[in-house]
């Protein structure tokens, strides 16, 4: 895993632990998203919380296409990296 991985993986945990309310002992980039009941709105509001929290627009149909949480930080960093985020640029 990278520094930014790692980074990005925190912030999710953050956003997980704080606004849905998910134990953080249940939280590990291998989580299966069904497991941790993100269903489809659970995944719109960790889309707007990505949105607003690290200016990262990620669509809840592709949060809910994720198998795993490391899956959801993937589409993170790639939204990171793309010329089409906007918002605050997510620190390394």
């Amino acid at each position: 895993m990278t520094d930014r991985h790692t980074h990005l993986f925190a912030q999710l945990q953050s956003i997980l632990v704080d606004e849905l309310r998910i134990p953080a002992r249940e939280i590990n980039p291998a989580a299966a998203i069904l497991d941790l009941g993100l269903d489809s709105l659970a995944c719109m509001e960790l889309s707007i919380a990505l949105d607003q929290r690290l200016g990262l627009a990620v669509h809840s149909q592709a949060l809910r296409d994720a198998q795993i949480l490391d899956d959801i930080v993937a589409l993170m960093e790639g939204q990171a990296l793309g010329p089409s985020v906007s918002g605050p640029a997510v620190p390394v």
